[in-house]
């Protein structure tokens, strides 16, 4: 039978070597047909028709090939063959035979489950991201698992596990959402990347009013920002913006403070309001120091756009400052008066010409791209344009679909 076996794979390989590759096709469906034949030589002929039918382009054959080669077939001889089925899995994506190739793929992972290979981790990763892009993430949840049944490298399932993150949010599947997180946390580098995800559970946790739950992961958000600064993490844009928009709500504050506060005479209650004005001008200036060190665009511009409002703003308020009622000292004094305020609401002005400068410096040395570039436009054109692209472009989803 060995011998019977093997002088038909030789024939079949003649005719295949001859480009006869109709005659090869029947040959090896010969092979399977024949009672005979050992089990080794149908392996041989099934993943043959498998590579046969991929170089003739025929997808639905070639994915049934390989499948049948694949249940058949010792991890060590799929390993031996992992290149030729992982080239079938893109060939069946580039024909757009996406859960095929997913599949194929993920029938990879299983078969190399033991394995040491590479090639199991390249499989996983094409599988997961199929099934993500087709939008099934039960496939994608069952993945996850047979990836660590298998020992895949943990950084490929915890790249899947983001991504999945990003579906589940947009499904508002909350419960599954928290899951990934609990899941990614357990590994300290993902921290970084998690405070917006938690950021946003924080968010649907405060519009279900579970206050204790939202604040739980608040201080959670925070802990993890403080340790990915203090470990050197990779912080992602996002979270920078996050975490300096909460800076930038409490410098905001203090500018309603500062612009509320009412200049009036006597003389020792102006000096007293325009001391308590300049003093929280300087803890302004400070904290939005501390705000650019983030390392946020959008926090070092808005930071800016407000010490700039506030300077032109006290400054109209300086100079057209005019008190009610003088004493008579008051009232000699009063034009070196009105000539302080004019030289004060210069100073300011002058800092906000500055800060201008500033910003626009900033902004083009460090490429910032955000919307905020709008608050410190010269002239303030209120320009919102986000998006430019050529004629015919279209913007795609994550499955090359839209």
């Amino acid at each position: 039978r060995e011998l019977l076996t093997t002088l038909q794979i030789e024939d079949v390989q003649m005719e295949l070597k001859k480009g006869n590759k109709k005659e090869a096709l029947i040959g090896y469906h010969k092979i399977l047909e024949d009672p005979h034949s050992t089990k080794k030589s149908k392996i041989n002929a099934k993943y043959n028709l498998a590579a046969l039918y991929y170089e003739m382009g025929a997808t639905a054959n070639a994915f049934e090939w390989s499948q049948k080669a694949l249940d058949e077939m010792t991890a060590k001889d799929t390993e031996n063959f992992s290149d030729s089925f992982l080239t079938i899995s893109s060939f069946l994506f580039m024909r757009l035979e996406f859960m095929k190739s997913a599949i194929l793929s993920e029938r990879i992972v299983e078969k190399l489950c033991a394995s040491k290979s590479r090639k199991k981790a390249i499989a996983f990763k094409n599988s997961a991201y199929l099934y993500l892009a087709e939008k099934d993430l039960d496939k994608v949840e069952k993945i996850i698992v047979l990836g660590e049944k298998c020992q895949v490298p943990e950084n490929y399932i915890d790249n899947v596990r983001f991504e999945l993150l990003k579906d589940y949010q947009a499904s508002k599947a909350w419960n599954k959402f928290e899951l990934q997180i609990n899941a990614l946390a357990t590994n300290k580098k993902n921290w970084a990347k998690l405070i917006i995800p938690i950021n946003n559970l924080e968010m649907a946790q405060r519009s279900f009013g579970n206050t204790a739950k939202a604040n739980s992961f608040n201080k959670t958000k925070w802990s993890y920002y403080r340790y990915s600064v203090k470990a050197k993490l990779d912080i992602p844009i996002d979270a920078l913006d996050m975490v300096a928009q909460t800076r930038i709500n409490s410098l905001a504050r203090l500018q309603r403070q500062v612009l509320a506060t009412q200049l009036q005479f006597p003389f020792p209650v102006f000096q007293k309001r325009a001391l308590y004005i300049r003093s929280n001008l300087d803890k302004m200036i400070v904290d939005a120091n501390q705000i650019q060190k983030i390392g946020s665009g959008n926090g070092i511009v808005k930071a800016y756009a407000l010490l700039i409002d506030t300077h032109e703003k006290l400054a109209k308020k300086f100079v057209e400052f005019k008190p009610d009622q003088l004493t008579d000292l008051e009232k000699q004094n009063i034009g070196t008066f009105y000539a302080q305020m004019k030289a004060q609401s210069e100073e300011l002005l002058k800092t906000a010409s500055t800060l201008k400068s500033d910003v626009w410096s900033t902004i083009e040395q460090n490429q910032i791209l955000s919307n905020a570039n709008n608050e410190i436009l010269p002239g303030h054109f209120d320009v919102a344009i986000r998006y430019w692209y050529p004629q015919k472009a279209i913007l795609m989803d994550r499955g090359g679909k839209k």
